[in-house]
């Protein structure tokens, strides 16, 4: 196999989630000094191949995820938003001085022509910048006017209750549904970035609508309605081969959003299914399966620029499963008993026992339960080992914070030795494994 066959397949497996981002960069630097040595011997020799080794290959200067061309056109974004903005604000007050005059509304015409005129708007033969520019304002424009004109006929024109009781409650739920989605779809046909990090807003519209009264079990249908809207626009986000890596923002965003509707919830279904703790330990069992299935290759997605959409749930990961071991160790604490155990005259609250070791096996999964790669292998350039970072982490807090709850000021002499000890053994290990640091590997910073 050529040199250019062989660094092409590299940034394939690369591309893939199969060879890490520091591998990766020492396998080049090795073939680039061995090609320009084998040139330097045989002057007519193959000309070294050059590849980019950032985090995504792409030309136009890293045009890929948060590199110089993206963060250039979110700027232009952010210019068009104020404009949009001044826009939407100068019409509101414009339809507030036409009614004092002559007492008709004219708010659902208004905001109306604004969504229509920014959907048909017959600018397709804007390049470059342009083009950037006026999408982005489109995309503010329409889905703004949008919600604006939708919520008008709703509760104005219609005058329609906004807590009805169930399933009253769905004729506006369902509405506003539609306006988060549509306006979800018109950001990513305009690719307009600012918009990708801003439509989850929309979100809380539908779900201000999914708690009809009292009603437990008409909540939970509301919101596994909603939830489940989010997760086919997360799944066709992952399955889909031609979409830009921008969108990948805006399904970033909507894991978030599920993972605030999913705290609700957790008030929400734990009476459903009979036992506070059932729903909390069937999502950590669900978290392990869909983590376990992830693992496999052919479970593998990139963005044609080569992002990692292993990625797309990271706010799902932060905003949730960060906090929902320690939720799930409670309700077993206290719905299954016992609350705490008394050892050598002090208290140990197992709530915290039982959100750090399933904070843990949530981290040894992710390190394919091998303790030894969690020292040598973590990579915050992987999604998986991210992950597995982050749940060591949530679980080093909770040992601290149990530790001091049930220790109170003897827990130094817990923690001085066990800081030492864990200082020695990384030393040791790093000496045995003879890894160079990222600073060697990469050579020095211009």
């Amino acid at each position: 196999m050529d040199l250019t066959a062989f660094l092409s397949r590299l940034a394939a497996h690369r591309a893939a989630g199969r060879l890490d981002e520091a591998s990766y960069a020492r396998i080049l630097e090795y073939e680039s000094e061995a090609t320009i040595a084998a040139n330097e011997r045989n002057p007519t020799a193959p000309e070294a191949v050059m590849i980019e080794t950032g985090a995504f290959d792409h030309d136009d200067e890293a045009s890929g995820l948060f590199g110089k061309a993206y963060n250039m056109k979110f700027a232009l974004g952010v210019a068009a938003t104020l404009g949009a903005t001044l826009i939407l604000v100068g019409t509101g007050l414009l339809s507030t001085l036409i009614e004092d005059a002559i007492d008709v509304e004219v708010v659902f015409p208004l905001f109306g022509a604004i969504t229509l005129a920014a959907y048909f708007a017959p600018v397709s033969n804007l390049e470059g910048r342009a083009d950037d520019f006026v999408s982005e304002a489109r995309s503010i424009l329409f889905a703004v006017g949008l919600l604006i004109s939708t919520l008008w006929v709703l509760f104005e024109i219609l005058d329609w209750d906004g807590y009805a009781d169930f399933p009253t409650n769905l004729r506006t739920l369902l509405p506003l549904l539609g306006v988060a989605l549509f306006a979800s779809y018109f950001a990513r046909r305009m690719d307009a970035y600012v918009s990708h990090t801003l439509t989850w807003i929309l979100w809380f519209f539908p779900y201000s609508q999914a708690f009809p009264g009292s009603d437990k079990s008409a909540a939970a249908f509301c919101l596994t309605i909603i939830v489940v809207a989010l997760a086919v626009e997360m799944v066709r986000e992952w399955l889909s081969d031609t979409r830009a890596s921008s969108s990948g923002v805006q399904a970033a965003m909507q894991g978030m959003m599920i993972g605030f509707i999913a705290w609700s919830s957790l008030f929400i279904y734990n009476n459903i299914l009979g036992e506070p703790y059932v729903y909390p330990i069937l999502l950590i069992v669900g978290w392990f399966a869909v983590a376990e299935l992830a693992k496999h290759k052919q479970w593998a997605r990139t963005y044609p620029s080569g992002g990692n959409k292993g990625w797309l749930p990271v706010l799902l990961v932060l905003v949730f499963f960060t906090g929902l071991p320690l939720y799930t160790g409670f309700q077993i604490a206290y719905n299954l008993g016992p609350d705490d155990i008394r050892i050598a005259g002090f208290d140990l609250h197992l709530a915290w026992v039982y959100a750090f070791v399933i904070h843990v096996l949530m981290g040894m999964q992710a390190f394919d339960w091998k303790p030894t790669d969690v020292l040598t292998k973590s990579s915050l350039s992987e999604p998986r080992t991210s992950y597995g970072c982050v749940f060591f982490l949530m679980a080093f807090v909770w040992f601290i914070i149990g530790a001091v709850d049930f220790l109170e000021d003897l827990a130094a002499y817990l923690f001085l030795p066990l800081g030492f000890l864990v200082l020695a053994y990384g030393t040791w290990r790093l000496i045995r494994s003879g890894s160079n640091s990222p600073t060697e590997d990469q050579g020095p910073s211009a």
